[in-house]
């Protein structure tokens, strides 16, 4: 029986001690997806950075692995295949000097970070800018609605310090 298993779930399976509970796991039961399917285009990107990495000497397989694994557990269970790959080969081009930190900065923006710095003040003219869709990581989930976009305004009041939702959500707190 071709079954499949998830990579997110390793930890579960290394808790199954019988026969029995292997074969009452449901999802080890499911058959395996054989079926193809289209990669994304950022996936692709990926695939070819790395073949042109491992031509050029820079990165092997081998390097890859070591970086995938070394990718904290509870993030990498959260992650797709090809951004752990993602992740691998920006760790190792930081490590080896190919790319520095401030190339990442200059193309994604700096590393979230929790700050209690006030942003704006009584009387700055603001603009809700539009997504930043190359984003470090994980995608953020968006808590402005896409119809205030582009739309200018000028700060009234001050009301202190929100917490951002999405230093929670990923707990980079």
């Amino acid at each position: 029986i071709l079954t499949m298993i998830t990579l997110d779930r390793v930890n579960d399976l290394a808790s199954i001690t019988t026969k029995e509970e292997l074969e009452n796991d449901e999802e080890l039961l499911k058959p395996l997806d054989r079926s193809i399917h289209e990669y994304a285009y950022w996936e692709q990107q990926i695939d070819a950075l790395l073949a042109l990495l491992r031509r050029k000497n820079v990165m092997n397989v081998d390097n890859l692995r070591k970086g995938v694994e070394s990718i904290d557990k509870e993030i990498y269970n959260k992650l797709s295949y090809y951004e752990r790959w993602a992740i691998s080969v920006a760790k190792h081009c930081l490590e080896t000097g190919v790319l520095t930190q401030e190339d990442l900065n200059k193309k994604y923006g700096p590393p979230l970070s929790s700050t209690n710095e006030q942003l704006f003040h009584i009387g700055d003219k603001v603009r809700v800018e539009h997504e930043n869709y190359a984003t470090r990581w994980i995608k953020p989930h968006l808590r402005t609605p896409g119809y205030l976009y582009g739309k200018v305004g000028i700060i009234e009041r001050y009301c202190g310090l929100y917490p951002n939702p999405e230093y929670f959500a990923y707990d980079t707190t």
